[in-house]
């Protein structure tokens, strides 16, 4: 799991926040060694479900590989939309980068979002 205290620590010497806002306090969990957004598998569990549902908003361009060319230089040049799955369950939105189809990958992934669905 990130350290989210510290890194919102971090975050907040470098860009305080304006009197009377609150801080969006944000849990991801990520298979070790991995980077986001391309993680193998990546949980990130938001304050609240309309947060959620803004992230898979957000998200569609990518899901949909409808970038910018600009935006597209800062994914890795071996990207393939096909191999990129988001669902959000709740206030939890799960992702998956799989680029080599790997089966078990896709089958762990499928299992956490089933026992998400059935804990919300």
């Amino acid at each position: 799991m990130l350290a989210n205290h510290q890194a919102f620590t971090q975050l907040d010497r470098l860009q305080p926040l304006a009197a009377g806002q609150k801080a969006l306090d944000v849990d991801t969990i990520v298979t070790r060694g991995a980077t986001l957004p391309l993680a193998p598998l990546a949980a990130t569990r938001f304050p609240s479900i309309s947060m959620a549902k803004r992230r898979i908003e957000n998200d569609q361009p990518l899901l949909q590989n409808r970038l910018s060319a600009q935006q597209r230089t800062l994914l890795p040049h071996s990207f393939d939309a096909a191999h990129l799955r988001e669902v959000r369950v709740c206030n939890v939105v799960m992702s998956s980068y799989n680029p080599s189809d790997n089966p078990a990958l896709r089958a762990r992934f499928d299992r956490a979002v089933g026992l998400l669905r059935k804990h919300c």
